[in-house]
């Protein structure tokens, strides 16, 4: 797979054996009803052009520079399989975007992942399990183009630092603070030119803006930031823009 020019991608799945499990929803398990447990481990590989291997006298192209897990759990519904596609894509899309990747490359893996699954519980040699839990084991690789220096292809690599956290649990966050972080655009720099346009240097990190670089604009005041740079100051530092005295985003209501 490999929507843009620069990245592709690829995975595997397996069933994981018992004492493998390490997800926190591992004890998600219910008497006379199968549990499909989902462990997601993602390494961003750089894969250098071959040239630079020669020259490095290096065994691989591929060289592994971030690596992130997270997982899932779901009680399939035996009468509505869309259903469990869609409780599914809710729980993982999102991270799964961070990656650049598109919108049929997503519902590919998502559906090799749950027919993994299915045949793996419908299997007769696990009729009797209750949880089922599968690795989908992904690799994001960003590939050295022909005319770009390893340290351009390592500025625009894809990796668990530079994403937006995985979405925060809103308990202890006010509502509309949630809502506003999970739909707050990001966009991939494309064009170098035309996101320095937007972002010269992002006001928290003083990073300039570089190709592969994921933004995201305040809608209220216009000022843009690093997505993950933005995402951790709203998340951890409230209601307004790092830049001005503008709101982030409208307050509505708070858990109590």
């Amino acid at each position: 797979m490999g929507s843009e020019l620069g990245y592709a991608y690829d995975f595997h799945l397996r069933m994981l054996e018992e004492d493998e499990i390490t997800s926190k929803y591992k004890s998600k398990r219910k008497d006379g009803v199968k549990t499909f447990l989902f462990e997601f481990t993602t390494n961003f590989i750089l894969k250098k052009r071959s040239q630079d291997v020669e020259e490095e006298e290096s065994s691989s192209s591929d060289v592994i520079i971030d690596s992130e897990r997270f997982d899932t759990y779901m009680y399939p519904n035996v009468d509505d399989q869309k259903m469990d596609f869609h409780l599914l894509l809710w729980d993982v899309d999102l991270r799964l975007m961070q990656y650049w990747m598109n919108g049929d490359e997503i519902i590919f893996l998502l559906n090799e992942t749950l027919d993994f699954t299915r045949n793996i519980a419908s299997d007769p040699q696990h009729v009797l399990l209750n949880l089922i839990p599968v690795a989908v084991c992904i690799e994001v690789r960003t590939v050295q183009q022909d005319g770009e220096t390893l340290d351009d292809a390592m500025d625009r690599a894809i990796r668990a630092e530079y994403t937006v956290p995985m979405f925060t649990d809103p308990t202890y966050m006010c509502y509309s603070r949630s809502s506003f972080l999970r739909e707050l655009s990001k966009v991939r720099v494309a064009n170098v030119e035309e996101g320095l346009a937007l972002m010269p240097v992002c006001p928290i990190c003083s990073r300039s803006c570089t190709l592969g670089a994921q933004i995201s604009t305040l809608p209220k005041c216009g000022h843009t930031f690093h997505s993950h740079c933005i995402f951790l100051w709203i998340k951890d530092k409230g209601l307004i823009c790092p830049s001005c005295p503008s709101p982030a985003y409208e307050r509505i209501w708070e858990w109590l």
